[in-house]
Parts: C-alpha cells; sequence; structure tokens
C-alpha cells in the first residue's frame, strides 16, 4: 500500500506541473496548450488524466485534440513528459 501511495503522490505531482505549465501565459493561447478553451489553461483533473496517460504509456487522447505540444517549441511540456516517463520507467525497475 505504500507503493501505491507514493505512486499516486507521483502521478499528482506530474499533474501539478502540467497544471503550472499550462497555467503560464506562454501557453494559455498558443498551440502547446492542453486545454481545448481558448484562454483557459486545463483544469486540475484534465491535467491529473494526462499524468495519468502519461505515466502508464495508455496512449494519449490529448485534452486539445491535437498533438502540437509534441511540437519543438513546446519545450515545457515535452520535457515534463520525458522526465515523467523516465522516472516512471526507473520507478518501475525499482520496486
Amino acid at each position: 500500500s505504500f507503493l501505491v501511495a507514493l505512486w499516486l503522490l507521483y502521478v499528482i505531482f506530474f499533474a501539478i506541473v502540467y497544471f503550472l505549465i499550462d497555467s503560464t501565459s506562454t501557453s494559455i493561447n498558443d498551440k502547446c496548450a492542453l486545454s481545448n478553451t481558448p484562454n483557459q489553461p486545463i483544469s486540475f483533473s484534465g491535467a491529473f488524466a494526462f499524468s495519468l496517460e502519461t505515466c502508464t504509456t495508455v496512449g494519449y487522447g490529448l485534452p486539445n485534440s491535437t498533438n502540437d505540444i509534441f511540437e519543438p517549441e513546446c519545450r515545457d511540456i515535452l520535457l515534463a513528459v520525458t522526465l515523467q516517463m523516465i522516472s516512471s520507467m526507473l520507478f518501475l525497475q525499482l520496486y
């Protein structure tokens, strides 16, 4: 049960990261935004779902129905996704 709690905290941590990245003024109005509502950042529940999808590698039903966040100019999201995937693989290997 400790590992489940640790894993859940890990998913929540990255949900907060995605929420904060998407809430910045640079991503709200551009194609790097995770939200599908113009000028509105992603909700925390949407960020949690995105984090869970990233961590479990179930595939992306992206909140804004586009793959634009994987473009080079979306460095913050790309970095967060990469860090979450690497740390997720390490977590699974260690436990």
